[in-house]
């Protein structure tokens, strides 16, 4: 049996220990790591985007959100992301979604004349586009291309120049 100061001791600090152990043992570093950041600036800077270790999926979303443009995900694929940077919209989709296969459609924006808001991002599933647009390699070298006459003519001279000035050949 455990003594009266014990017991009441294990009574105030055991709800305070058990809270203080599910703080540290959930998962808030995660919501910590993900961090998104939407921001218009103006016309001519555009928006800052601000992403740390998110999903490409979300940080589209939130995109979508601020922006008021429809997304539609559909790819296979949902890469974590780390971003920074201030440019115009659909500028931004295309640099933090190089790795995936999409297609946007912009028009023409009535709040910044001469600026393209974006109307519609859509992430397809397939390869991405990087990938599909990479030529194959070829599989071995091609052959040199054959010399003309006039070429053979001036290589065989300066060959037999070469060996005579370097005592190769005997002075004529």
């Amino acid at each position: 049996m455990m003594p009266r100061k014990a017991a009441s001791r294990a009574g105030r600090f055991g709800p305070v220990t058990l809270v203080l152990g599910a703080i540290l043992l959930c998962p808030a570093a995660d919501v910590q790591a993900q961090q998104i950041g939407v921001m218009r600036i103006s016309c001519a800077a555009g928006v800052h985007l601000s992403v740390r270790e998110a999903p490409l999926s979300e940080v589209l979303k939130r995109m979508a959100d601020k922006l008021g443009f429809r997304l539609r995900y559909e790819g296979d694929t949902d890469p974590l992301v780390s971003f920074d940077a201030t440019a115009q919209p659909g500028d931004l989709v295309s640099r933090l979604a190089a790795s995936v296969n999409i297609s946007t459609i912009q028009q023409r924006n009535p709040r910044c004349p001469a600026r393209q808001r974006l109307v519609e991002v859509w992430v397809m599933a397939g390869a991405s586009a990087t990938s599909a647009a990479a030529p194959a390699p070829k599989p071995f070298a091609e052959a040199a291309p054959q010399p003309t006459p006039m070429q053979q003519f001036e290589n065989e001279q300066a060959l037999e120049w070469h060996m005579r000035v370097h005592g190769l050949l005997p002075q004529q």
